[in-house]
Parts: structure tokens; C-alpha cells; sequence
């Protein structure tokens, strides 16, 4: 796929989002694109789709609240060129100082469905951020490895649900955004940022659809507050995200037979 030119896609401009992430570590903001009958046809497609995630079997709960879906890509910068890996496992890093109960451990999770991985919305998505982020480096990424989760959370009277169970942590990406897709009768779900001290720095309600969270994973810490239904009369919570991670791709066998060492070093002392 050839992404289109960049084109600011938030409601702050990008300076506002880059200051604040160079200065604090993340930014807040909302989606905000120009309306059009197609944009907006492919938009509720794009949220229905949620309705269609699988349950998350490495969940260790009583009873099952959190359901998915995941795929992998490739960007290179020069080309400006998204293109969808193979299926495969994810896999955390069990980098040191990240905290996560799943560092380490393949889960194999379902795929996007094609019309959501290759769809328009998505593309803007990654490539809005891509813009964002690579202005923060002092040395470019030409070669980005992009991980993307729908993720669904259900919460009820009898058992809240948890958008992370692990509690405070870092997933060991570069940067990570989080963007709201929809909700329903939602209680609870703030997302907290903590710095490196672990000491609760912002803590934001994302309540409307389009709501974002910027982080550059490597400076702070993060996690998502239980939701639960807020009017019992109405069943129960629903809580939509979308999670692109953003990470500069490991070296090939071709780039580390060539001058690899230099980008390796380049990569670990950034």
C-alpha cells in the first residue's frame, strides 16, 4: 500500500502534539478529519468491526472481558510504503524496566479481517502517527515495524473489566497511540501516564470517539482504570481501542552482513 502525503489528522496541530510529547512524554488529543459520505460509511464500518472480535484465551480472569484482534507491519520511510506481514504471534520484549506478566510469552491472537487491514481508516492512522513521531528523532527510522490490536472490554456489575490487568507498565515499543473507537454506557476506563518514578502525572478520561493518547513508551509508564457500567439499567460497558505500537525493525540478515553492527549500535544507544 502507498500512503498519501501527510496531512494533519488531529485537533491540535502537529507542533502542539510534538511539543508536548518531547516535553511530558505523551500528548492529548482527538482525531478530527475532514467529513465526507465515504469517510463516513467507512468510519462505521470501521467501529463495527469491533462486534467481530475473539476472545482473549491468554486472559487469566474468572470469566472472559476482553476480546481482539492483531496484525503486523512493515513502513519504510523512503518509499512511504505500509505493507501487512504474514500473520504471526505477538511477542513482548522482556527488555529490563519493562513491566509486563506477558514479556517473553507468544500469544497468537486472531487477524484483522482484510476490509479493516487494508482499509483507509487505518493507513491514516499509522501514517499520521508515523509523521508525528519520526519528528522526535534525532536519527531517522527508515525501517518501522508497526503492531496493530483491536481490543474490546467488557465491563458489568458483577465483574469489572480491565483494559490492563498488568497494572502500571511499559509495553517496550518506541511510541505507542491509543485511540478510542466507541463506547458504551462506560464507567471507569481513565487512562493514567506515570513518569519514570512511576509518580501519576496525567490522568485523562477518553469518553468521546476520536479520543488519543500519544505516549513515548521509552520516558513513561501507563495503564487504564476498570470499567464498569455506568447506569445498571442499561447492561453492560463497552470499551473500544485501537493500540498501534511503533518500533524501529530489527536489522535483516542482509543489513547485518552489511554494515549491521553500525546499525545495530545506532539502534541500542539511541
Amino acid at each position: 500500500m502507498e500512503l498519501e502525503p501527510f496531512k494533519s489528522i488531529y485537533r491540535q496541530s502537529s507542533g502542539q502534539c510534538i511539543d508536548s510529547l518531547r516535553e511530558f512524554g505523551y500528548a492529548i488529543t482527538r482525531l478530527e478529519l475532514e467529513p465526507s459520505a465515504a469517510f463516513d460509511s467507512e468510519w462505521r464500518q470501521f467501529k463495527e468491526s469491533w462486534n467481530k472480535l475473539e476472545a482473549d484465551r491468554y486472559l487469566k480472569a474468572a470469566t472472559t472481558y476482553r476480546f481482539r484482534r492483531y496484525a503486523a507491519y512493515d513502513y519504510f520511510s523512503l518509499a512511504g510504503s505500509l505493507r501487512q506481514k504474514p500473520h504471526q504471534g505477538f511477542r513482548q520484549t522482556t527488555t529490563e524496566g519493562v513491566n509486563n506478566p506477558y514479556a517473553g510469552q507468544e500469544r497468537i491472537f486472531a487477524p484483522l479481517t482484510d476490509d479493516i487491514a487494508n482499509g483507509q481508516w487505518l493507513r491514516i492512522l499509522i501514517q499520521a502517527n508515523i509523521e508525528l513521531f519520526s519528528r522526535l528523532l534525532a536519527n531517522p527510522i527508515s525501517h518501522w515495524t508497526i503492531g496493530v490490536h483491536q481490543i474490546r472490554v467488557l465491563g458489568t456489575l458483577a465483574a469489572a473489566g480491565s483494559p490492563t490487568p498488568e497494572g502500571i507498565h511499559r509495553d517496550g515499543y518506541r511510541f505507542l497511540a491509543s485511540h478510542l473507537v466507541n463506547s458504551s454506557n462506560l464507567g471507569g476506563g481513565a487512562s493514567r501516564i506515570y513518569d519514570g518514578g512511576r509518580k501519576l502525572i496525567k490522568e485523562v478520561a477518553m469518553r468521546q470517539p476520536d479520543d488519543t493518547v500519544l505516549l513515548d513508551d521509552r520516558r513513561v509508564y501507563h495503564e487504564a482504570t476498570p470499567i464498569y457500567p455506568l447506569n445498571s439499567n442499561l447492561g453492560k460497558a463497552e470499551r473500544d481501542v485501537l493500540v498501534i505500537s511503533y518500533d524501529e525493525a530489527a536489522p535483516s540478515a542482509a543489513e547485518a552482513g552489511a554494515g549491521g553492527a553500525d546499525s545495530i549500535a545506532r539502534r541500542t544507544t539511541k
